[in-house]
């Protein structure tokens, strides 16, 4: 992947640049560059998967600053052991220019009941004047079963509870959207992080403590505890940034 190699004989310039070259391999996670770049076989180990997130990407926000048109987003991560339950509140421009903004989080160290765990996101969003009519989009996990105090959580009782909290009737609730699982997905999902982030196009409040330190440490184990919250965070951000040009590229015709 380089100028030369993409400046196909008689054409007037190459179909990328050597800094859309470059601008393409920042976007990439460190673990698979040289696979997309290099022709390499292997994925290559490193400290942390979002290798394009970092200081640059962590800013005091308002909403007032975020541009009209976007759209907000809750994603959930249900949670039966200790500390597992997470929602993450997003903010984000869809096309493939998308941007996002990661405005607050709502988690717990303890166990919490589904009841609890409606009340902890609505007082998130109220923490910002915001209401639950106010939210766009609401995307939740698969159901979790099993656990050794609650038994199961899923988005359909978390919804009844959203109404109940928020003093709506069940019908006037939106319906909270399961994320499309599939062979390849999580690693999807945080490619698009790393492109918005080495973009400039993910913007976290400070405040998102447990989803920052999730984006600095991340390694891609399936049992690390920090996934919890990416995960839920990674859920809101897929759902309303669409488009976005992740793992691959568009070619120019000379």
């Amino acid at each position: 992947m380089t100028e030369r190699n993409a400046w196909p004989s008689g054409y007037l310039r190459p179909f990328l640049s050597t800094a859309e070259i470059e601008q393409y391999a920042a976007s990439l996670p460190e673990i698979e560059r040289a696979m997309r770049i290099e022709a390499s076989w292997d994925p290559i180990v490193t400290d942390r998967w979002l290798t394009g997130f970092g200081p640059s990407n962590v800013q005091p926000f308002n909403l007032h600053d975020i541009p009209p048109g976007a759209l907000l987003a809750v994603g959930i991560d249900h949670g039966l052991k200790a500390g597992k339950q997470a929602a993450v509140l997003v903010a984000a421009l869809k096309g493939e220019h998308g941007r996002a903004w990661v405005i607050d989080e709502a988690t717990s160290d303890g166990h919490t009941t589904p009841e609890q765990d409606a009340r902890s996101i609505i007082d998130m969003l109220e923490r910002h004047g915001l209401k639950y009519e106010h939210v766009d989009e609401w995307v939740g996990d698969r159901a979790a079963k099993e656990g050794r105090i609650i038994k199961q959580k899923s988005n359909g009782a978390l919804r009844r509870y959203l109404a109940a909290v928020a003093g709506l009737p069940y019908e006037r609730t939106r319906w909270i959207v399961t994320p499309h699982k599939y062979a390849g997905s999580v690693a999807a999902g945080l490619r698009l992080i790393n492109v918005l982030s080495s973009r400039r196009d993910l913007v976290v409040h400070p405040r998102c403590e447990r989803f920052i330190k999730a984006c600095e440490v991340f390694r891609g184990a399936k049992d690390d505890p920090v996934k919890d919250i990416l995960d839920a965070g990674r859920y809101a951000i897929e759902r309303v940034v669409d488009g976005v040009q992740v793992g691959r590229i568009k070619v120019r015709a000379a």
